[in-house]
């Protein structure tokens, strides 16, 4: 079995180890190499970053933004790929904006229909967490209690240390 071809061991791994050629045959193969997963985890959180980093810093944001965002990278992305060849490099850009600035939409459009958590929940959640940012001002202000200065300048340093790690891990194992 150590001969067989990439497209079989992508297969495989895409289907949880079920190998059937009659599938390939049929069409029913999405993915022909390991980076059309990569690429499709990708578009499925396209759009969703903004929202989970936004929550500590803006009290609006929700539990239906979050959900919001997560359902529609997944429809939006899906619906896209029958429309555009995400297999050309053109292709997945342009899904990956698409689908970053539909989800975006979406879940502000949610966050601003929806009713916020309820202010007993975000007075308790700020005094235990201490969020930092100008979207948490009223909450420092009502309780007195200020977030230490600096925090946002160091949390976007932890960001920026994150990604990089990340794509260094990625080009390193050459992914």
């Amino acid at each position: 079995m150590r001969d067989a071809s990439e497209r079989h061991y992508v297969f495989r791994v895409a289907n949880c180890g079920y190998s059937d050629s009659r599938l390939v045959d049929r069409g029913h193969q999405y993915m022909d190499q390991i980076s059309g997963a990569w690429q499709f985890l990708m578009m499925l959180g396209a759009g969703t970053g903004l929202v989970y980093i936004l929550r500590w810093y803006w009290w609006r944001i929700n539990a239906w933004s979050e959900v919001s965002a997560m359902a529609a990278a997944l429809v939006v992305s899906l619906t896209l790929r029958l429309f555009i060849d995400s297999g050309r490099p053109e292709g997945f850009a342009l899904n990956l904006i698409l689908t970053t600035l539909i989800t975006t939409l979406t879940w502000l459009v949610v966050t601003f229909a929806t009713r916020p958590e309820p202010h007993e929940t975000l007075i308790a959640f700020y005094r235990r967490v201490l969020p930092a940012g100008a979207g948490w001002q009223r909450f420092a202000e009502e309780t007195g209690v200020h977030a230490p200065s600096g925090e946002i300048a160091r949390n976007a340093m932890a960001w920026l240390i994150g990604v990089i790690l990340v794509y260094s891990i990625m080009f390193a194992t050459g992914l």
